[in-house]
């Protein structure tokens, strides 16, 4: 649970999200594993589920990704 505060904190913070929702898996494969969706006002699941199959077009201009990736990696590695 601390890692995943942890994670969280820091998702929160890079990514000015407004809240957080998770997604908890483990019951396929022999590991835990979790989502973080980032939420903002006006999402396109605003007031309802998040449903990532219904997406169908790019979430991250290019490069966005990476960067997040890079800020969030630093972040938790101090």
């Amino acid at each position: 649970m601390r890692d995943i505060q942890r994670v969280s904190r820091a998702v929160k913070t890079l990514t000015g999200a407004v809240k957080l929702n998770y997604e908890v898996h483990g019951n396929t494969l022999p590991h835990l594993h979790m989502h973080f969706f980032s939420r903002y006002p006006g999402d396109p699941f605003e007031d309802g589920p998040i449903k990532p199959r219904a997406v169908t077009g790019p979430v991250y201009a290019p490069g966005e990704f990476e960067n997040l990736r890079t800020r969030l990696r630093a972040a938790l590695t101090t």
